[in-house]
C-alpha cells in the first residue's frame, strides 16, 4: 500500500513544508483541548470525523492546531472507554476559516468541519478496529488525547507508526519543501519552490518540478528528474537514472556523482533532439567532436567536470548544458537517447 501525502505552503508567507521536521514539531507542544469532537454529516447517524484541538489562545483561535481524522463508523464505547471505526485520512492543519470569530465556535458545514488551513494531508490509510476494542484507531485517538481525558501533551507515536510503515507518494507545495523518504519505493513530486528531497533504500522516483531543487537518491535504483531550474542531482548507491525531458529541464543542472560502474544512465528519450523535424528525434552522441548538425550530443572534460551539451536546431551552438562532477569518459552506453 502507498500513502498519498499532499503538502500545502503557508498561504500568507508562501513558506513550504519540511515534512519530517514539521510533522514531528507539530505535536511537540500539542496540549489537547478538552475531549475530541465526533462529527457526523447532517442527516446521517454515521460519525465520519474526529477532531483534536490544541489548546486555543484567546483572540487567535483561527491559528489553533487541529488534527482531523476522516473515516467512517467512528464510535465511542462508554463501558470500556474505547474508540472504534476506520481512519482513511489524517489532516494536520490550523483552524483558519473553520473558526467563526463572531459565534466564537467552529464553523461547520453540513455537520462537518471545512475551511481548515491544511499543510500536511495524508490519505490512503486503512486503519480500523471493531467496537469495544482498544485497537489501532483507539490508540491514535487516545494518543492525541495525551493518553486520556486528563492527559498532557499529545503522543503522536501511533500516527508515526502508520505513516512510516508504507511507501509514500508525495506532492509538494508551491513553496520550498523538504522531504526524507521511507525504506520503501517512494515517489516525490516537489512541484514549485527550491525543494530538497531525499530518497532512502527503496527504488525511488524523485521529481523536482519548477525551481532550483536538490534531489538525493538512496541505495536503490532511483529515478531523478529535476524539472525546470538549475538542479543538483545526486544518485548515491544503485543504478540510477538521471532524466531530462526537455531543453528547459536540462539547462544548468549538475549531476554530482554519475557512476558508470554502477550502471547509472543519463536519460534523454523524452527530449526532441531535432527541432527542425517533426516528432521526437533521438540524439546522436559524438563524443568531444564539434557540432556539425542538429540532434548531436557532445561531452567535453573541463577541469574536474564533464560538460554535456546538445545542439537541437543545427546552428552549431549548445542549446542546453548539463555538468557532471568529475572527469568522465562518457560513451553512448551511458545514455538512453
Amino acid at each position: 500500500m502507498t500513502l498519498t501525502i499532499t503538502l500545502t505552503a503557508d498561504p500568507e508567507t508562501g513558506k513550504g513544508v519540511d515534512f519530517n521536521a514539521d510533522l514531528k514539531g507539530y505535536f511537540a507542544d500539542f496540549v489537547p483541548f478538552e475531549m475530541p469532537w465526533f462529527l457526523e454529516p447532517t442527516g446521517s447517524s454515521e460519525t465520519t470525523q474526529i477532531l483534536h484541538l490544541d489548546t486555543p489562545e484567546t483572540g487567535s483561535e483561527a491559528d489553533t492546531r487541529v488534527v482531523v481524522l476522516d473515516g467512517e463508523d467512528f464510535f465511542y464505547t462508554f463501558s470500556n472507554h474505547t474508540v472504534s471505526g476506520s481512519i482513511d485520512s489524517i489532516r494536520l492543519a490550523r483552524l483558519g476559516d473553520a473558526w467563526d470569530a463572531t459565534a466564537q465556535d467552529l464553523a461547520l458545514e453540513g455537520g462537518l468541519i471545512s475551511g481548515v488551513q491544511e499543510f500536511i494531508t495524508i490519505t490512503g490509510l486503512s486503519i480500523d478496529n471493531p467496537a469495544g476494542v482498544a485497537g489501532a484507531v483507539h490508540e491514535i485517538v487516545a494518543g492525541l488525547m495525551g493518553g486520556g481525558p486528563d492527559g498532557d501533551t499529545a503522543d503522536a507515536q501511533p500516527i508515526y507508526d502508520h505513516i512510516w510503515a508504507e511507501a509514500h507518494h508525495v506532492t509538494g507545495s508551491t513553496g520550498a519543501d523538504s522531504y526524507r523518504g521511507t525504506r520503501f519505493g517512494d515517489r516525490v513530486d516537489g512541484k514549485g519552490g527550491a525543494d530538497k528531497i531525499w530518497g532512502l533504500n527503496g527504488h525511488d522516483t524523485l521529481l523536482g518540478g519548477a525551481g532550483k531543487d536538490s534531489l538525493y537518491g538512496g541505495q536503490g535504483r532511483d529515478v531523478l528528474n529535476g524539472g525546470t531550474g538549475a538542479d543538483l542531482l545526486t544518485g548515491n548507491g544503485g543504478a540510477d537514472r538521471f532524466v531530462f525531458a526537455s531543453i528547459a529541464a536540462a539547462k544548468g543542472d549538475r549531476i554530482a556523482d554519475f557512476n558508470a560502474a554502477q550502471n547509472d544512465l543519463i536519460v534523454l528519450t523524452g527530449m526532441d533532439a531535432n527541432s527542425r523535424q517533426g516528432g521526437n528525434q533521438a540524439f546522436t552522441f559524438i563524443g568531444d567532436e564539434g557540432f556539425s548538425a542538429a540532434g548531436q550530443l557532445r561531452a567535453v572534460i573541463s577541469g574536474n567536470a564533464t560538460i554535456l551539451t546538445g545542439d537541437v536546431n543545427g546552428d552549431g551552438k549548445a542549446d542546453f548544458r548539463i555538468t557532471l562532477t568529475g572527469q568522465h569518459d562518457l560513451t553512448v552506453d551511458d545514455f538512453l537517447l
